[in-house]
């Protein structure tokens, strides 16, 4: 750091004051002794230098409030408290660059939130780096990741590993750091996340406001999976870290379902939190909508973030729902159902553009968790958890009874669409170890069919298995459904929210 000293000088100005005397008329005159030319006045003192500012560290941090300490290359650590902004400096005096910067506690951050955990929440503390003079250094989620995924470790287990080598020891990130920024964008954006800049902006505190948005968004989500800043960063320092780390809650808005695909007469509307989903009554015109046929009606809710998820990971799913008032056994009112698309071959390339439907059905695989068999009919393991006219929360695990698979080679024990026992599970030891969740086309008679994409396509009778798989249109790899390709009842069922593995994927209604 360069400290400039600044001098002023004043110039200096002597007068000199000289007076005459005189003589009267007559006689015997008076005379005046004469005048002193009065003394120069002393020169002004010049002004003392002024003092050169003390060094400091200076910046940001998204914990108002938060203790901050720098662990700088050489020299003592350096401690301060942020401001109520989240502004800090410290001063410094025997500290050499480069520094770690860490922010510990603090108010109830604006970027991490508490967690659902009882008692207190845990402590937040963030990393950062400062390796210029002259940089302001922004202290925050990102910054705190980037270091985590650069290093392959959590923040403070790399520090405590480098105290006394801390120089080189930042020297060699150069490198990782710009790796891990580009990597962790990519695993925001796959988990669901929006960003406006490169992650790594964010280690300039003036450049960290951009991210606002991005440090709520992760706040919430992490508070609805109920993990701290500190369990994401160990899991994101993992090798093999993916999406499935980073816990993600998308917020649907009106806006949203309604641009999204109904089958024939159905909607989706969002009303005080709560998504309802309907089905209108009488069946459509023309059969086509579906790849199988048919004229019901079908309320689809697509969810995001689950392509590429494996099979494997799945542990449960809980959504809270609130049946049709008019909902009685046996009415045959259309219920909710929960639906995974499986890719049975995620290693493989795509499907080629001139595969079949019999290909499709090969590689993909539709299962169905029914609720009818188990929370709705009498004899069910959950009859009677889930009555109209107040919200309940069905949790769905791969051993909970009720799963049935679509036509094709069978998945283990799992029942085959068709025999309706709902006795069985996903038999998820049945699949490939790298089956995954897929965002894809598989071409079940119960899914959308894209009539336009060939001029086969466009009939309304059912597609044979020899047409072409492009006929079936792409769904998510996850789905909500209220109806089928042979509803003509009106019901309406409302949803208030929906979590895959503890939160790790949340769906809320605005």
């Amino acid at each position: 750091m360069h400290v400039v000293f600044l001098r002023s000088w004043p110039a200096l100005a002597v007068s000199a004051l000289i007076a005459g005397c005189g003589g009267g008329g007559g006689g015997g005159g008076v005379a005046f002794p004469p005048i002193a030319a009065a003394p120069a006045p002393a020169p002004a003192p010049a002004p003392a230098p002024a003092p050169a500012p003390a060094p400091a560290l200076k910046g940001s941090t998204t914990l108002p409030g938060a203790e901050v300490t720098a662990f700088c290359a050489s020299g003592p650590t350096a401690s301060g408290t942020a401001g109520d902004d989240g502004r800090w400096s410290l001063p410094l005096g025997e500290q050499a660059l480069p520094c770690v910067v860490r922010a510990t506690g603090g108010t109830e951050p604006k970027a991490m939130l508490r967690t659902k955990q009882s008692g207190p929440p845990p402590e937040t503390v963030l990393y950062s780096l400062a390796t210029e003079a002259d940089q302001e250094v922004g202290i925050n989620p990102l910054t705190d990741l980037l270091i985590a995924l650069a290093t392959g470790q959590a923040p403070a287990e790399w520090l405590d590993a480098h105290k006394s080598g801390l120089a080189q020891a930042v020297a060699d990130l150069a490198a990782p750091l710009s790796a891990a920024s580009a990597r962790l964008k990519t695993l925001l954006t796959e988990a669901g996340y929006a960003l406006d800049a490169e992650p790594s902006a964010a280690f300039d505190a003036g450049a960290a406001a951009q991210f606002d948005g991005f440090f709520a968004a992760l706040a919430q989500s992490l508070q609805n999976a109920g993990m701290t800043q500190a369990e994401l960063a160990e899991a994101l320092g993992a090798s093999d870290a993916s999406p499935t780390a980073l816990p993600y809650t998308r917020h649907w808005t009106n806006a949203d379902v309604a641009a999204m695909p109904q089958l024939n007469n159905a909607s989706l509307t969002i009303a005080g939190g709560v998504l309802s989903m309907s089905t209108g009554s009488g069946l459509a015109a023309s059969a086509g909508a579906f790849v199988g046929g048919g004229t019901g009606n079908k309320a689809v809710l697509q969810l995001p973030g689950f392509d590429g998820l494996k099979v494997r990971d799945f542990k449960r799913i809980e959504i809270e729902m609130q049946p049709d008032p008019g909902y009685t056994h046996g009415q045959g009112l259309p219920y909710i159902s929960f639906d995974f698309v499986i890719d049975m071959q995620c290693s493989q390339p795509p499907l080629e553009a001139d595969a079949t439907i019999a290909q499709a059905r090969a590689r993909y695989r539709t299962v169905t968790y029914d609720t009818y068999y188990q929370y709705l009919q009498p004899g069910g393991d959950h009859y009677g958890s889930i009555v109209p006219a107040q919200f309940s929360t069905a949790v769905i695990t791969p051993e909970s009874r009720g799963w049935r698979s679509s036509a094709g080679t069978p998945i283990g024990s799992t029942d085959i669409n068709g025999s309706e026992t709902g006795n069985t599970p996903l038999d998820v030891d049945a699949l490939p170890a790298d089956a995954c969740f897929a965002d894809a086309a598989p071409a079940d008679g119960g899914m959308f069919r894209d009539r336009g994409a060939l001029p086969v396509c466009d009939t309304a009778a059912a597609l044979d298995p020899t047409a072409p798989a492009a006929c079936g249109a792409a769904y998510r790899g996850a789905y909500l459904f209220v109806g089928s390709s042979g509803n003509k009842d009106a019901s309406t069922w409302q949803v208030r929210s929906l979590r895959y593995n503890d939160g790790v994927r949340t769906f809320a209604f605005e």
